[in-house]
Protein backbone atom coordinates (compact mmCIF):
# COMPACT_ATOMS: atom_id res chain seq x y z
CA UNK A 1 0.00 0.00 0.00
CA UNK A 2 2.80 2.44 0.88
CA UNK A 3 4.75 1.45 -2.23
CA UNK A 4 1.68 2.19 -4.37
CA UNK A 5 1.34 5.62 -2.78
CA UNK A 6 5.00 6.42 -3.37
CA UNK A 7 4.70 5.23 -6.96
CA UNK A 8 1.66 7.47 -7.36
CA UNK A 9 3.71 10.44 -6.16
CA UNK A 10 6.57 9.62 -8.53
CA UNK A 11 4.42 8.98 -11.60
CA UNK A 12 2.17 11.92 -10.74
CA UNK A 13 5.29 14.08 -10.47
CA UNK A 14 6.32 13.00 -13.94
CA UNK A 15 2.87 13.21 -15.49
CA UNK A 16 0.98 15.78 -13.40
CA UNK A 17 -2.24 13.75 -13.22
CA UNK A 18 -4.81 12.96 -10.54
CA UNK A 19 -4.43 14.32 -7.03
CA UNK A 20 -0.86 15.39 -7.73
CA UNK A 21 -2.02 17.57 -10.63
CA UNK A 22 -4.87 19.04 -8.60
CA UNK A 23 -2.66 19.83 -5.59
CA UNK A 24 -0.05 21.30 -7.91
CA UNK A 25 -2.58 23.59 -9.56
CA UNK A 26 -4.10 24.66 -6.22
CA UNK A 27 -0.82 25.35 -4.44
CA UNK A 28 1.36 26.43 -7.31
CA UNK A 29 3.96 23.80 -6.43
CA UNK A 30 5.61 22.29 -9.50
CA UNK A 31 4.84 18.61 -10.07
CA UNK A 32 8.56 17.89 -9.83
CA UNK A 33 8.24 18.60 -6.09
CA UNK A 34 6.04 15.52 -5.77
CA UNK A 35 8.46 13.48 -7.86
CA UNK A 36 11.36 14.44 -5.59
CA UNK A 37 9.30 13.82 -2.43
CA UNK A 38 8.28 10.37 -3.69
CA UNK A 39 11.86 9.45 -4.58
CA UNK A 40 13.22 10.63 -1.22
CA UNK A 41 10.56 8.74 0.72
CA UNK A 42 11.11 5.62 -1.36
CA UNK A 43 14.89 5.79 -0.89
CA UNK A 44 14.37 6.17 2.85
CA UNK A 45 11.95 3.23 3.11
CA UNK A 46 13.70 0.92 0.61
CA UNK A 47 15.96 -0.75 3.22
CA UNK A 48 13.03 -1.23 5.59
CA UNK A 49 10.86 -2.89 2.92
CA UNK A 50 13.80 -5.04 1.82
CA UNK A 51 14.64 -6.20 5.35
CA UNK A 52 11.02 -7.03 6.10
CA UNK A 53 10.72 -8.99 2.88
CA UNK A 54 13.95 -10.93 3.54
CA UNK A 55 12.78 -11.81 7.06
CA UNK A 56 9.39 -13.06 5.86
CA UNK A 57 10.50 -14.80 2.68
CA UNK A 58 13.40 -16.60 4.35
CA UNK A 59 10.87 -18.44 6.52
CA UNK A 60 8.80 -19.48 3.50
CA UNK A 61 11.70 -20.24 1.12
CA UNK A 62 14.67 -21.24 3.32
CA UNK A 63 16.67 -22.84 0.47
CA UNK A 64 16.40 -19.99 -2.05
CA UNK A 65 19.15 -17.38 -2.37
CA UNK A 66 18.15 -14.09 -0.76
CA UNK A 67 19.33 -12.11 -3.78
CA UNK A 68 16.91 -13.96 -6.02
CA UNK A 69 14.02 -13.48 -3.61
CA UNK A 70 14.65 -9.79 -3.11
CA UNK A 71 15.26 -9.09 -6.79
CA UNK A 72 12.06 -10.93 -7.65
CA UNK A 73 10.17 -8.84 -5.14
CA UNK A 74 11.51 -5.57 -6.55
CA UNK A 75 10.97 -6.72 -10.16
CA UNK A 76 7.26 -6.23 -9.55
CA UNK A 77 7.83 -2.47 -9.81
CA UNK A 78 9.05 -2.46 -13.44
CA UNK A 79 6.32 -4.94 -14.31
CA UNK A 80 3.69 -2.68 -12.77
CA UNK A 81 5.25 0.39 -14.41
CA UNK A 82 5.29 -1.32 -17.81
CA UNK A 83 1.63 -2.22 -17.47
CA UNK A 84 0.83 1.34 -16.45
CA UNK A 85 2.71 2.76 -19.46
CA UNK A 86 1.07 0.33 -21.85
CA UNK A 87 -2.50 0.76 -20.64
CA UNK A 88 -2.38 4.51 -20.03
CA UNK A 89 -1.32 5.29 -23.59
CA UNK A 90 2.15 6.59 -22.71
CA UNK A 91 3.82 3.99 -24.94
CA UNK A 92 6.26 6.26 -26.79
CA UNK A 93 6.17 9.35 -24.62
CA UNK A 94 9.15 10.90 -22.84
CA UNK A 95 7.58 9.88 -19.51
CA UNK A 96 7.67 6.21 -20.54
CA UNK A 97 11.39 6.46 -21.20
CA UNK A 98 11.84 7.64 -17.62
CA UNK A 99 9.23 5.58 -15.72
CA UNK A 100 10.38 2.10 -16.73
CA UNK A 101 14.15 2.56 -16.14
CA UNK A 102 13.46 4.42 -12.89
CA UNK A 103 11.28 1.55 -11.65
CA UNK A 104 14.08 -0.95 -12.41
CA UNK A 105 16.58 0.67 -10.04
CA UNK A 106 15.32 -1.06 -6.83
CA UNK A 107 15.68 -4.57 -8.28
CA UNK A 108 19.17 -3.81 -9.56
CA UNK A 109 20.18 -2.32 -6.21
CA UNK A 110 18.81 -5.33 -4.35
CA UNK A 111 21.36 -7.57 -6.06
CA UNK A 112 24.21 -5.56 -4.57
CA UNK A 113 22.67 -4.57 -1.23
CA UNK A 114 21.29 -7.94 -0.12
CA UNK A 115 24.41 -8.89 1.85
CA UNK A 116 24.32 -5.62 3.78
CA UNK A 117 20.62 -6.04 4.54
CA UNK A 118 21.05 -9.65 5.70
CA UNK A 119 23.78 -8.69 8.19
CA UNK A 120 21.49 -6.10 9.78
CA UNK A 121 18.52 -8.50 10.13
Amino acid sequence: MIIDSLGYLVVGGLNGFGDVGIISSLTGLPTSTFLIAGLILFATLYPVFSKLFIEDSSKIFPNVDYRILLSSFWLTLPLYASLYVFFSGLNFSPQASIIIPLSSIPSILSIFLTEILIKKC
